[in-house]
């Protein structure tokens, strides 16, 4: 085929688009040879350029991932690539067979110093391969799980979208409570929470969007650590075959954003060869749900693939970007089982600041469950939009928000298929609404630090559809009490992270209004830095040492 501009490609069609195999030869004399998918290079494939220069390697929706590039001088480059530049660690091979190990950033190479050893000098001791190396040699020897499992749903059936599980709205609980009469008494939010869903699921939460706000833009943010691809409509994530209940073992913290996502193109990759592989089929694990993780049952399941696209999460939303679905996509990683680093918080803040995310535009907070990681990035966004509020409203006392909603009163089914609030001693404090020693310690220590609870607590509620982060701590205790005593330690350490998680948002809360009166004139890294915030990060210490570890729920 010849196109305007002279170029020809010879290969294989898909619906009228390069995919398959193919050579195609650019009107100024380069060419590429190898895999195509959707109209562009994905796979294995080799681009030849005017100089002679000679790339191969692998591609990704058109753009090459790691490569090997050999000049017409001889000269060798092997390393990782980004948005089709060298990025990261690779090495050359000259001619006169020398070797260069280092890496590139912004287009700069960086090399190793390198000193020749002694005659008599001992063999350097095998280093730890980095982050991602070791990510990616996990990715590819995994096997691949269904992100929707069976009884995902908590959210009625009545307010759910087929193929989005655990679709909900902040606030919708308190809207309920006032006799649904959202319009004057609670504002409608912007801010939405969702486990991975289908393609189906997507679509029609862009047109439940466009139906309630009249919406022109949805920003998407996903806080998942996991990496995930999309096989057809099904989205998924890579386990050990010897472990699938449990992630693996990477730490994301020690990962950049474009290494993520480099790791879901590679994790696409892996199970487009899966299929071609098995002639068509697709290979998973789909999960039978249980609150104990040890009692979840994995039924391995074949499904029909052949002709299905395989793509990474963001290459699926860029695709819907092209079929006028406005979506703008961001990951941004929340740390679940214990509380998110302090970069992880500046990274959400930031896309809420720079996108109207929960004030302007309505936002999603998606993650594999839709539970205790969305719910984290729901109380952040309403702790953000409140603090905003907060801002107008100065001197307005706020309404307490913290009444009890009793389970049969609102939506039926949906506040009994959350765990019901335990029995407490009334004569007491409230430990349903946080008054244990700890946090009411940390409260007295900050100015007006009672009213700052208030609002902070009506944000916890207005998120707490599923998980609410501050009754959640009390529910350890009937858990604890119910348990036999060789599990009641455990227990009680995840309620202490629990209590660590609330008071940690707490002080965030604090960060938030102070800085959005200053205009955010400091990140949260350097204000946790700063000498007046000492005493209050003394207070939550760590779960593992501080205060908080001997906690029991007084």
């Amino acid at each position: 085929m010849t196109y305007p501009d002279g170029s020809v490609y010879e290969g294989e069609f898909k619906q009228n688009k390069r995919e398959g195999t193919g050579r195609y030869m650019y009107a100024n004399g380069e060419v590429y040879e190898g895999s195509w998918k959707d109209d562009k290079k994905h796979g294995l494939g080799t681009y030849t350029y005017q100089n002679k220069s000679v790339l191969t390697g692998m591609w990704s929706r058109g753009n090459i991932m790691h490569a090997e590039c050999r000049h017409l001088d001889g000269t060798l480059f092997s390393g990782r690539y980004s948005k089709s530049e060298p990025e990261g660690e690779g090495f050359f091979a000259f001619s006169n067979g020398l070797v260069a190990a280092g890496q590139f950033h912004a287009q700069t190479w960086a090399p190793v110093d390198f000193k020749r050893p002694g005659p008599k000098a001992k063999p350097p001791a095998p280093t730890a391969p980095t982050p991602f190396y070791a990510a990616q040699r996990l990715i590819k020897k995994s096997v691949f799980k269904m992100d929707m499992f069976e009884s995902s749903g908590v959210v009625p059936a009545k307010r759910a979208f087929a193929g989005a599980p655990n679709f909900r709205q902040a606030g919708t609980l308190m809207n309920q409570q006032k006799g649904n009469q959202s319009q004057q008494d609670v504002p409608m939010s912007l801010i939405f929470s969702v486990a991975q869903p289908t393609l189906s699921g997507i679509r029609a939460i862009w047109k439940h969007m466009q139906n309630l706000f009249g919406a022109n833009q949805v920003i998407w943010m996903s806080t998942r650590e996991e990496v995930c691809a999309y096989a057809g409509e099904v989205p998924l994530h890579p386990r050990d075959r010897k472990a699938l209940n449990e992630k693996l073992p990477v730490d994301v913290t020690k990962l950049s954003m474009e290494e993520l996502a480099e790791l879901d193109n590679i994790f696409a990759l892996r199970i487009e060869a899966d299929i071609q592989w098995r002639g068509g089929e697709l290979q998973c694990f789909k999960e039978t749900y249980a609150e104990d993780r040890n009692e979840r049952k994995n039924i391995e399941v074949n499904i029909v693939a052949e002709n299905q696209q395989v793509r990474s999460v963001e290459a699926v939303f860029e695709d819907f970007m092209n079929n006028d679905f406005n979506f703008l996509f961001h990951r941004v990683p929340l740390n679940a089982s214990r509380f998110p680093t302090v970069a992880q918080i500046d990274a959400f803040i930031s896309v809420l600041r720079d996108t109207g995310a929960g004030l302007e535009f309505p936002v999603v907070m998606c993650s594999r469950t839709g539970r205790l990681r969305s719910t984290i990035g729901m109380a952040l966004a309403t702790l953000y939009v409140a603090a905003a509020n907060s801002q107008h409203n100065e001197g307005e006392e706020e309404e307490d928000a913290l009444d009890d909603v009793d389970a049969e009163d609102v939506d039926g089914e949906g506040r009994a298929k959350r765990e019901a609030k335990p029995e407490q001693d009334q004569s007491g404090p409230d430990y349903l609404k946080g008054e244990y020693a700890a946090v009411m310690k940390l409260v007295a220590s900050i100015e007006g630090g009672e009213k700052l609870k208030k609002t902070f607590d009506r944000a916890i509620d207005e998120a707490g559809e599923i998980i609410n982060l501050r009754e959640a701590i009390y529910g350890y205790k009937t858990k604890y009490e119910q348990a036999p005593e060789e599990l009641q330690e455990e227990i009680r350490r995840e309620a202490v992270v629990a209590l660590h998680r609330y008071m940690s948002l707490f002080v965030v809360y604090k960060y938030l209004c102070e800085q959005h009166a200053t205009g955010f004139e400091q990140t949260y890294a350097t204000w946790s830095l700063a000498a007046p915030q000492q005493p209050l990060f003394e207070q939550l210490g760590t779960p593992e040492e501080g205060p908080l570890v001997d906690f029991l729920w007084t």
